[in-house]
């Protein structure tokens, strides 16, 4: 997993980043089976709070299940 350094400027918010996207995925492995995923980090997502990030990413999870998995 890479997030842009030029998009998140500080480490520590690249890794915070990277930490919640990592335990998302793990939670939600059995929804996402067969897929392989890559997520791509916009300027700005380093001002959002762990919560916000975390239903952000469950709500790209619901939706790559519905297109993908489910058909």
């Amino acid at each position: 997993m890479v997030v842009a350094k030029k998009n998140i400027p500080l480490a520590v918010q690249r890794n915070r980043i990277r930490r919640l996207v990592r335990d998302s995925f793990r939670n939600n492995t059995k929804r996402l089976q067969q897929l392989d995923v890559v997520v791509l980090v916009k300027k700005g997502t380093d001002k959002l709070g762990n919560p916000e990030i975390r239903n952000s990413l469950e709500a790209l999870w619901k939706d790559l299940e519905k297109k993908y998995v489910a058909a």
